[in-house]
């Protein structure tokens, strides 16, 4: 019992920081004054993709639930955030999403120092 309530915070937690994170972004490409920008303020100031450890987080804590109705086979459970975390780091989500960006800013100074300094920290954890 005691799980679920641990799983229900976290999945809570992440969809909270995903929804934030993507909302936060979108206030931001909505000024023109951001136009040609990276996003660099709120949540995206702390993390290189807060959207994906919320999302991340979110599949953590459904796992994190289920585990009280797991029995022989509940360690499969753990495929869907591994499985999760392995896409969006690896595959489709952060890899092409830092080339973009990574071609778009190329010469923009303050892009370099951010990816500087974020690149001496994890991809998803907060920086403070």
């Amino acid at each position: 019992m005691a799980n679920d309530y641990i799983g229900w915070f976290v999945w809570v937690f992440g969809f909270g920081f995903e929804v934030i994170s993507d909302h936060q972004k979108s206030v931001f490409k909505e000024d023109p004054q951001n136009r040609n920008k990276f996003i660099n303020v709120g949540l995206w100031k702390l993390s290189r993709h807060p959207n994906y450890f919320g999302e991340i987080s979110l599949w953590c804590g459904v796992t994190i639930s289920a585990l009280g109705i797991a029995h022989d086979w509940g360690f499969l459970m753990l495929l869907s955030p591994l499985w999760t975390f392995t896409l969006l780091c690896f595959l489709s989500g952060i890899p092409p999403t830092e080339k973009r960006a990574d071609i778009k800013f190329k010469d923009n100074p303050d892009y370099q120092e951010y990816k500087k300094i974020l690149r001496s920290h994890p991809v998803l954890l907060l920086l403070e």
